[in-house]
């Protein structure tokens, strides 16, 4: 058995290092292939934007086969949270009041480029003292779903600003969600006295509707407030 794993790691490697020089037109043959069964693409795909993200993900992938799961999040909101990943972003000290602070900034940027978004999580981290790479993993976990992939700010930048900050695609993250809402102007925070209460969020769904997409929203706001 340990020769087979050898082996096959080797295999994986050869496979690895083949698409690393395998001619872009070539891959992207192969990788319209494997998203359009995955049914992340159709013909109508937009080829600039498809052979960016190509060129994101090659350096990260070993097989044409695992680029649908790898880029699922440049296509889709329909995408798998990876459960380590949000646990592990959850552990984080300060991980949704560093959302909270970071989404302004970010719906705020007039030129989305690289050098501009890095320069707005390089202000915080003037202003706080503290390095911009306390910002990247939850942002990376709140617009992919997962703590891994392509390099994190040429990701964010083709991913597009629209993508990013949009709150469908950070359903799972409410606070960033919320913050991006209250600089569009789209809701009010109100001043007002309240008394606290805490209650199951699962208790406020009607148990009556007989919803599976319901279920799965709720589902989500029970892990991400509980």
């Amino acid at each position: 058995l340990g020769d087979v794993y050898k082996r096959q790691k080797k295999m994986s490697h050869l496979n690895f290092e083949y698409m690393k020089v395998l001619p872009i037109d070539e891959y992207e043959k192969s990788a319209r292939q494997a998203l359009t069964s995955s049914n992340l693409i159709d013909e109508n795909v937009d080829g600039k934007y498809l052979r960016g993200v190509l060129e994101l993900c090659r350096e990260k992938i070993d097989s044409f086969e695992n680029l649908p799961g790898f880029s699922a999040y440049f296509f889709s909101e329909d995408y798998t949270i990876n459960e380590k990943a949000f646990k592990k972003v959850r552990s984080r000290e300060g991980a949704r009041e560093r959302l909270s602070e970071i989404a302004p900034r970010l719906s705020d940027l007039d030129e989305w480029t690289e050098s501009a978004i890095e320069q707005a999580f390089q202000q915080l981290a003037n202003e706080t003292g503290e390095k911009p790479f306390a910002w990247y993993p939850v942002v990376r976990f709140a617009v992919s779903g997962t703590n891994s992939g392509p390099d994190f700010l040429p990701m964010v930048e083709h991913m597009g600003k629209e993508l990013v900050i949009n709150s469908d695609c950070l359903c799972h993250c409410p606070d960033l969600a919320m913050a991006v809402e209250l600089v569009k102007g789209k809701v009010i925070k109100l001043d007002v006295l309240s008394k606290p209460t805490r209650v199951d969020i699962v208790g406020v769904r009607h148990l009556e509707i007989n919803s599976p997409l319901l279920d799965h929203v709720f589902s989500l706001a029970a892990k991400c407030f509980s």
